[in-house]
This record gives C-alpha cells, structure tokens and sequence, in this order.
C-alpha cells in the first residue's frame, strides 16, 4: 500500500486543550534616553507554563505619555498585546 505525499491543511487544533494567556511579564531589552524603549514581553497561560513572548517598543507620543507612572508600562504592553489587565 502506498501512502499519498503530505497534505499541507491550516494549523487546526487537535485532542488538546485551548491555551490561554493569564499572566506576563517583561524585560527591558533595549534603552534610548528620551527616545525608546524595547520590552520582551513573555507570555504564560494559567499553569504558569511559557506560551511565546513578544517585543514591544514604546517610543514617540507613548513614550512621552509614560512620565513617572511606572503601572502605565503594564497598561501599554497590555494594550499592545490586545490584553485587558486582571
């Protein structure tokens, strides 16, 4: 019996549980006074386990708009995610 060659199909989810993002946290990886800012943002799901991480940058009117508030880097990287903070 032959077997066909492979069949290239769209990534479909298959005898396992959805993942869902539940917590992040971030590292500064990059710094330019009064310019920019790159963050890694490392994404888990509610067991704690890593899911993928993300680089964000802050920089022009965002950057501007931090001022001394460090929560608004939490609230800007979840924002930037499409996340809505707990």
């Amino acid at each position: 019996m032959s077997t066909s060659p492979s069949v290239p199909v769209v990534l479909t989810l298959y005898n396992a549980p959805p993942r869902y993002i539940n917590s992040f946290t971030y590292t500064v990886r990059s710094f330019e006074l009064s310019v920019q800012i790159t963050f890694s943002v490392f994404l888990y799901d509610q067991n704690g386990q890593y899911l993928d991480n993300k680089d964000i940058i802050l920089t022009g009117d965002d950057y501007t708009a931090w001022g001394s508030d460090d929560s608004y880097i939490k609230i800007f990287l979840a924002n930037s995610l499409g996340l809505t903070l707990a």
